[in-house]
């Protein structure tokens, strides 16, 4: 009786024998290095479809060429893991788009050991031409490098090619320009209930946007919030830093919640609804009613997320350790120090400049 196979891998002397077609050419290799089990013949597989893939697109495999998948493959495994983990909404979204957008139209098709430093500039370049942030550039990369990663602990390549392309984007560190207290007492009064209390949350505790929307009232004990989740893209997940936090909530703040809780809608734990009684899913209408206060105030606009890195630096002239405020905040320690450098060492300056002016 004939052999029947439906995945195009044979067993042959405990080694893996792969058969395709090409045209009319039926083909055939025994991949010595790969043994007939479970995890080789998925293994095998995968070298049979590539195979045929570059016949069916007419890629020219280079000498001495070993099988593997294409990028496109190994990004949809990768995406695949990364989605079957807890509270990876919010990162999932995220590196697909920078995936497809980025990614696909230039090395999609192409196998991961045929992508070379050449196409990583390409996508470097791409993104630059779109007037991306050097910040934005260099997380675009980190998407594809995590697949290619992935592409190295499988043992398909031995290297990364995006690690020197992605050295060498200089990464320009955006100044902050927070609001001041003057500031915030003008246009606060021009919000409606909800809106105050968002930012004063903001203002006061530090609180990301995402971190806000989804806190409940069950975060809310003793004085303190429980930062654990965050809403981005519609999406409630974990927080940016994956870290979850302890926040003590100021003496304003808890007065404000103390009057929003006898509005509280019992079919929501949400502590910020909307009319219909439902949490919010996205935070831009808050920052669009924010930029409106703002013009009737006749404040100098900026993002709105200038509000929290004004609570940051209000804590640091308050005498603040950086270590505590980068706990509070969310930060690591070296991020907090790279972002808000400047008021941390604005009275040492002062006095190092009296010293400097003293001396003879």
């Amino acid at each position: 009786m004939a052999e029947t196979n439906t995945t195009g891998v044979y067993n042959k002397r405990g080694k893996c024998l792969i058969r395709w077609y090409e045209g009319k050419t039926r083909k055939n290799e025994v991949l010595s290095h790969i043994p007939y089990n479970k995890t080789g013949i998925a293994k095998a597989q995968q070298i049979r479809s590539q195979y045929i893939h570059a016949f069916n697109t007419g890629i020219e495999l280079d000498k001495g060429f070993t099988p593997a998948p294409t990028f496109a493959v190994m990004a949809q495994k990768y995406l695949d893991d990364l989605k079957s983990k807890p509270n990876s909404v919010n990162s999932h979204k995220t590196i697909k788009g920078r995936l497809n957008n980025y990614w696909m139209g230039v090395v999609g098709n192409l196998l991961v050991n045929q992508i070379k430093k050449r196409h990583i500039q390409d996508i470097v370049r791409s993104s630059q031409a779109k007037g991306n942030e050097s910040k934005h550039t260099t997380n675009i990369i980190s998407a594809g490098s995590a697949v290619l990663s992935l592409a190295i602990e499988e043992e398909w390549i031995t290297e990364n090619p995006c690690v020197q392309p992605r050295k060498k984007i200089k990464t320009v560190k955006k100044k902050i320009d927070p609001y001041t207290q003057e500031e915030m007492d003008l246009v606060v009064p021009l919000l409606n209930k909800t809106d105050k209390l968002f930012f004063a949350i903001r203002w006061y505790c530090g609180l990301r946007p995402g971190e806000v929307a989804a806190l409940t009232w069950s975060d809310y004990r003793d004085g303190y919030f429980s930062v654990t989740k965050s809403i981005t893209d519609g999406e409630e997940g974990r927080t940016k830093t994956d870290h979850e936090r302890t926040v003590p909530v100021h003496p304003k703040v808890q007065q404000m919640l103390s009057e929003h809780l006898k509005v509280r809608q019992l079919l929501c734990d949400r502590i910020l609804v909307t009319q219909y009684g439902e949490g919010y899913r996205h935070t831009r209408a808050f920052a669009n009613r924010f930029q409106k206060a703002l013009r009737k105030a006749d404040i100098r606009s900026r993002s709105p997320y200038n509000v929290r890195h004004g609570c940051a630096c209000r804590m640091l002239e308050a005498g603040m350790k950086p270590g505590y405020c980068s706990k509070v905040l969310g930060h690591t320690t070296r991020m907090f120090f790279e972002t808000y450098a400047d008021w941390i060492d604005r009275d040492e300056t002062k006095v190092q400049e009296q010293i400097w002016a003293s001396m003879n």
